[in-house]
């Protein structure tokens, strides 16, 4: 008996297309990358050896040992998507810039730039970080660390100060930083914790923390419950009580 045959459709085969902004980009381009997702990228090699320290060493092994295939005519298989290629690129061409809006797209590109050695989009994009500190300080600070930025991480772990690290949302963008930064941070906030408190406790800083009565005619003892609801409601949640700029220092 003859086994039936398979009903699974065969999935078509699909070239790689050139990516739209590089079809004409590079008149002299005798390089093509090619991205994860199928999209090619022409480009000149002297463009490459030039901005990446990883192409420019690549380039100097070589290419056409005696007996084999051109191997430089080749397209080259990257393991980066079209959109983190074609904004790179754009950035080391001088083509133009992409929006750095996405904390997700910036911390992609840096690491994908120090991938392949390639100084000016890692100085751009350290520019461009403390625009993110207001809305994601915490990845902002995972970044810095990462690339040892010290200005950049002081910045962020100061402004993480008015945030709850383990409220759910904040807990999904610490995924995002290394162990050992998230034990500093974690141990910055407690530090400021405890010596908020106790200032908070010093009669010497806030008289509300004095035994005595109240001025007046009336020499009532002084109902101190406010205060000490307050100091618990700090103690409790105190990113609530913390404006940026009172809670600056360093990790």
């Amino acid at each position: 008996m003859e086994p039936a045959a398979s009903t699974d459709a065969i999935a078509p085969v699909v070239s790689p297309t050139v990516h739209p902004l590089f079809q004409d980009l590079f008149p002299n381009a005798d390089v093509t990358l090619l991205s994860n997702d199928g999209f090619l990228f022409p480009i000149a090699s002297e463009t490459l050896a030039r901005v990446s320290g990883w192409f420019r060493t690549m380039f100097t092994i070589p290419q056409n040992p005696a007996g084999s295939p051109n191997t430089l005519n080749e397209p080259i298989a990257m393991s980066e998507s079209a959109d983190i290629l074609a904004d790179l690129l754009s950035i080391v061409s001088g083509t133009s810039l992409p929006q750095f809006h996405d904390v997700d797209l910036v911390e992609t590109l840096l690491f994908t730039a120090e991938k392949y050695d390639m100084p000016l989009p890692i100085a751009i994009l350290r520019l461009v970080l403390p625009s993110l500190m207001k809305t994601h300080p915490i990845r902002v600070y995972g970044i810095a660390c990462r690339m040892s930025w010290e200005a950049e991480a002081q910045e962020a772990a100061a402004r993480t100060l008015a945030v709850n690290l383990l409220c759910p949302q904040n807990l999904l963008e610490l995924r995002h930083v290394e162990t050992s930064y998230v034990v500093k941070l974690l141990s910055l906030h407690e530090r400021r914790r405890i010596q908020v408190n106790e200032e908070l406790d010093s009669a010497g800083t806030f008289s509300a923390n004095t035994d005595g009565f109240c001025g007046g005619l009336c020499g009532a003892p002084c109902n101190r419950t406010s205060w000490a609801v307050f100091k618990l409601a700090w103690n409790r949640e105190p990113w609530r009580f913390l404006a940026f700029e009172d809670s600056l220092g360093r990790i």
